[in-house]
């Protein structure tokens, strides 16, 4: 289910916050952006980013096949997995090979599944689980249609998804998301949530050390951290997100609600800190 720009918990949260501490509270694009002015400092929220964050940082995120690049040699070999950037036609130009030449390459190290997914893509849009080369072939059409670039990766088998949040090394939120129907993690696509306790964040100490040299690496104050969990407990690194969504996490965990407002009050402020020692 879609939601307005107006229902989603961080413009309420933001619009309490302004409330409580008597900061204008103004918005534009039918509220996908927020400014908060406190009469000489302002913050500007587009869509779930925060000035916290640089927009080079931001940007990376944004591009899974870059973030990929940006973490070789960077984490353990053992965390990443294997991927491959199938570029537009036209933008195959500039990077001297074909696609065709790159996706032959991956299949000839790599067996189905595979998955294909848009390399700016999220909420598990465009995000296809590939069994054999007429699905294969049918899907890179489907993006070449759209003239996006994709990502070509083995498929990863995993009963669960570990999200975590940042907040300048801090973490204030750690949980599970659990498949509803099919094979994806996302809650827009029904998939729900565990909750991990504080006291049992040891059982996800690696991947949080891990997630950490990533923020560092990708220049990220305040972003979440996917990783997949395999059967046997150990994590492959999924992706990192700029902008911390929780929407859909608090209509399944409202009780959340007062810790998360307080984690985007924090951001806030820190991002008011920023702008006026600019």
């Amino acid at each position: 289910m879609r939601m307005l720009n107006s229902e989603r918990f961080i413009y309420q949260a933001l619009k309490n916050i302004a409330k409580r501490k008597g900061y204008s509270f103004q918005t534009y694009s039918f509220g996908w952006i927020v400014e908060i002015r406190d009469g000489t400092r302002t913050f500007r929220l587009t869509g779930y980013t925060f000035d916290i964050n640089p927009s080079s940082g931001v940007s990376m995120a944004m591009d899974k096949y870059a973030t990929h690049c940006l973490l070789e040699g960077v984490i353990p070999s053992g965390f990443l997995i294997p991927s491959a950037f199938v570029p537009g036609d036209w933008k195959a130009e500039f990077i001297g090979t074909t696609k065709s030449d790159i996706v032959e390459k991956f299949l000839s190290e790599h067996e189905y599944p595979l998955v294909l997914k848009d390399a700016r893509g999220s909420q598990g849009n465009d995000v296809f689980k590939i069994a054999n080369r007429d699905e294969l072939l049918k899907s890179l059409d489907y993006f070449e249609d759209k003239g996006c670039d994709a990502v070509l990766e083995p498929f990863v088998k995993s009963g669960k998804e570990l999200r975590m949040l940042f907040l300048d090394g801090e973490m204030p939120l750690a949980y599970y998301k659990i498949p509803g129907t099919g094979w994806k993690f996302n809650l827009s696509q029904w998939a729900r949530t565990e909750i991990i306790r504080d006291s049992e964040r040891g059982s996800i100490a690696e991947a949080v050390e891990i997630a950490r040299t990533v923020l560092r690496r990708i220049w990220l104050r305040f972003a979440s951290c996917d990783f997949l969990v395999l059967e046997d407990g150990s994590f492959k690194f999924l992706e990192v997100n700029g902008g911390v969504c929780v929407d859909r996490f608090v209509v399944q965990n409202p009780e959340y609600a007062e810790r998360l407002e307080a984690m985007y009050e924090t951001a806030l402020e820190r991002s008011f800190v920023d702008m006026a020692a600019a």
